[in-house]
This record gives structure tokens, sequence and C-alpha cells, in this order.
């Protein structure tokens, strides 16, 4: 029996996911370093295809925010 049917008496089948909780605060640590927050350098940055960083948009809050507020930020700062 794998973990999730254990835990929740669900398995949803399938390869285990690549996200990891720390992925929305290292969203942010890229901004830092100056590099465009795009879903192409997102899914280079984390070894993904871009199909895998819009479904973890949809299905991670969290993640979704930090790229929103990071290019939020972003526009904010080329508009000054």
């Amino acid at each position: 029996m794998t973990e999730a049917k254990e835990r929740t008496g669900y398995d949803p089948g399938g390869r285990p996911t690549k996200y990891r909780n720390e992925y929305a605060d290292a969203v942010g640590k890229l901004s830092l370093v100056g590099a465009p927050c795009t879903d192409k350098i997102l899914a280079e940055y984390f070894k993904v295809a871009k199909s895998t960083i819009n479904r973890w948009k949809l299905e991670r809050p969290r993640f979704s925010e930090a790229i929103r507020e990071v290019r939020a930020g972003l526009r904010r700062t080329s508009d000054e």
C-alpha cells in the first residue's frame, strides 16, 4: 500500500510529484538574483516541463501567489 493511500484512503496513482513546499520560497529568491519569473525560466530552474509549472500554479496556491507577487513587484519596479 502506498503512503498516500495509507494516509488518506485514496491512491492518486501515477508518479509522485516533484513539487516541494520550498519551491514557493525559491521563486522569490530567484527574483532577488535578477532572474525573470517566466514559466520557461521556472521550468528550467526546477528541471520540469512548462506544463508542470502551469499545473503547480493551479494546484498549489502558495506557489501561484509567490509567482504573482514576484511578477507584480517586477512590474512596479519597471514602471518607476
